[in-house]
């Protein structure tokens, strides 16, 4: 199973990657259903987030990380061997039924961690994706573990009805997608994708700062360029990266009228991610905000859902003691707001990093603005461009028409 989440062009096993696990299980007793479960979901979490371990931090927090994540695949683990116990107990049948309820429950919360979705892996397939529509993702991984089920038992009894059953799981949802893939389209929209390829451990140095606006702000230009030689139409929006400035851009500075002066002469609004301090709680936030030519900084978003142990300490709203407790994370407050920017004719919603796994909040943006369904994007460039600009992409947005939210 975890190979089908890695990009090697094999989701398709996500299709039958349960069927040996039934077989291993069947005709056993409790104790060692339980046991292969913990052992399935530790080996799926350790091969699926292995390279976690590569991040880079000091070496003393990587330690404590390496324990912490041996916790976190032997709490997955428990949530699948929960699943094949209830059923042993209920019926081989209401396995999908379990395991997306307990997808479903392992996301609540500050500690939620719904990262490894059955549905997430179809991603790279747009036809079976296209499910997502009518129940989410919740849904696609409900129809993976059903689909697996019914191999099994057809494997295993090979009966004319399981071989009929099958086929209709297999079949209803792709059919679903080729129509709603032969839908109109919609209106496209040329976006400019600009990503400076800054190390992570240089961004925040002063004597990288320099660097990284000169950059930021070269490629935005190439951006606009590349829009007129390939598409002969203008930008609409650029979008810069997550934290892609390393200091506060809400206060007025030299960099601010950088920014500013750029969107002016390109006549382009520009989304950035960037900290911003509140002065009235003198709080943190790992935000973003939209800079439109000849406007003040009038939208903005503060992150909600912080990455645990990465950017906060759970719960230390609740126990401030926890504030003092220094793992090497950020210490960033969590925004209550969710927001749709208006630009022109554009309206998007913002999810930073961590939050793009979390499907409630895709939702709640778009109930937010119902003008919005989706974005999808079609990267389009020609090689010499990766080869000059190897992290500045001109891409061509498409409303209405694919993922409905992550």
């Amino acid at each position: 199973m975890a190979l089908s989440f890695h990009p090697l062009g094999i989701h398709f096993l996500a299709w039958f990657s349960l069927v040996p696990l039934l077989f291993a299980i069947d005709g056993k007793n409790r104790k060692f259903t339980f046991k292969s479960g913990i052992i399935f979901g530790f080996l799926f979490s350790l091969m699926s987030l292995f390279w976690l371990v590569f991040l880079q931090i000091d070496t003393n927090v990587k330690i404590l990380m390496l324990f912490g994540l041996l916790l976190l695949f032997l709490y997955i683990g428990l949530y699948f061997g929960v699943c094949l116990l209830i059923a042993k107990s209920i019926g081989i049948w209401f396995l999908p039924l379990a395991i997306v309820g307990l997808e479903f429950i392992r996301g609540l919360g500050e500690l939620g961690f719904p990262w490894l979705s059955f549905g997430y892996s179809q991603a790279r397939y747009p036809i079976i994706i296209q499910q997502a529509s009518i129940y989410g993702i919740y849904g696609i991984s409900f129809w993976l573990v059903l689909l697996n089920v019914s191999l099994y038992k057809l494997i295993k009894e090979c009966c004319r009805k399981y071989i009929i059953l099958t086929a209709l799981i297999f079949v209803l949802p792709l059919t679903y997608g080729l129509l709603r893939l032969k839908q109109p389209a919609g209106k496209f929209i040329t976006i400019g994708i600009v990503q400076p390829n800054i190390d992570p451990n240089l961004k925040f140095t002063k004597g990288m700062r320099e660097v990284t606006f000169d950059r930021l702000i070269n490629l935005s230009f190439r951006c606009a360029e590349l829009a007129q030689e390939r598409f002969n139409t203008n930008i609409k929006l650029i979008v810069w990266p997550e934290t892609a400035i390393p200091l506060f851009l809400k206060t007025p500075s030299k960099y601010q009228d950088l920014i500013f002066d750029l969107s002016r002469e390109i006549n382009v609004p520009i989304f950035t991610g960037t900290p911003i301090f509140d002065s009235k709680t003198h709080e943190v936030y790992n935000g973003a905000i939209l800079i439109e030519p000849g406007k003040a900084i009038e939208q903005e978003y503060r992150k909600i859902h912080l990455v645990p142990f990465g950017e906060h300490i759970p719960f230390d709203r609740y126990i401030p003691a926890f504030r003092n407790i220094d793992l090497g994370e950020g210490d960033y407050a969590s925004g209550k707001k969710y927001m749709v920017f208006t630009t022109g004719e554009i309206k998007f919603s913002c999810l930073i990093c961590f939050e793009s796994i979390f499907p409630e909040l895709s939702l709640h943006s778009y109930l937010l603005s119902l003008q919005v369904k989706c974005l999808y994007m079609s990267i389009r460039f020609a090689p010499e461009d990766l080869q000059e600009y190897p992290f500045s992409l001109s891409i061509r947005l498409l409303h209405d028409c694919l993922i409905q939210g992550p």
